[in-house]
C-alpha cells in the first residue's frame, strides 16, 4: 500500500480510488495511512500527502507535521505552488508550518502572497516558519506583519522582532 501511495500520480486510477478510500475512512483509518505513510525516509507523493491535508481534521494535520522531517524528499516548489492554488486556510497553515520545519528558501518565494493572507492562522504559522530561516533574509517581512490588522499578528511579530 504504502509504496502505491508513494508513487501515485495526480490523475492516474490509483491516485482516484486512493482519494475515494480515504473519503469513505474515518478519522482513525486516516491516522493509520498517514503513520504509513510518513514510516521511513525517501520520496514522499506530494498528491497524497496533500490528499490527506485536504482533510479538515487537525489530528492528521497534526500528525503530518510532527512526522514529516528533512529526510523525507518532497518537492517543496510543488508545496509553494499549492498554497498558491486557492487551497483553504488550514492547508495552507499547514503547508507553511511543513516548509518552516523544513527551513525551506521556497517561503520567500511566496512570502509576500502569505502576508497578505486573509486568515489570521497562515499569517502566525508564517512569523513561526520565519524565525527559522537566516535574520538577514527574514527579518524585513517580519517587520511588514508587526504592522498587520490583525492584533494577533502583530504581537506575535512584535515578539518575534525582540528575540531577534
Amino acid at each position: 500500500m504504502r509504496k502505491k501511495v508513494k508513487y501515485m500520480g495526480g490523475n492516474d486510477i490509483e491516485c482516484v480510488k486512493f482519494k475515494k478510500m480515504l473519503q469513505e475512512g474515518d478519522t482513525n483509518d486516516r491516522l493509520l495511512l498517514v503513520n504509513y505513510f510518513l514510516k521511513g525516509r525517501g520520496k514522499l507523493n506530494e498528491n497524497a500527502l496533500i490528499s490527506f491535508l485536504s482533510f479538515d481534521e487537525l489530528k492528521i494535520r497534526e500528525t503530518i507535521i510532527k512526522k514529516i522531517s528533512v529526510e523525507h524528499e518532497l518537492d517543496e516548489t510543488r508545496l509553494s505552488d499549492t498554497i498558491k492554488s486557492g487551497v483553504v486556510w488550514y492547508m495552507r497553515a499547514a503547508l507553511v508550518e511543513i516548509l518552516g520545519k523544513r527551513k525551506s528558501h521556497h517561503l520567500l518565494d511566496i512570502v509576500d502572497y502569505l502576508i497578505d493572507d486573509g486568515s489570521v492562522e497562515v499569517k502566525l504559522k508564517l512569523i513561526d516558519a520565519l524565525l527559522k530561516l537566516e535574520k538577514e533574509k527574514v527579518e524585513n517581512y517580519i517587520r511588514r506583519l508587526a504592522g498587520d490588522a490583525a492584533i494577533w499578528v502583530r504581537k506575535k511579530a512584535g515578539r518575534a522582532l525582540e528575540a531577534m
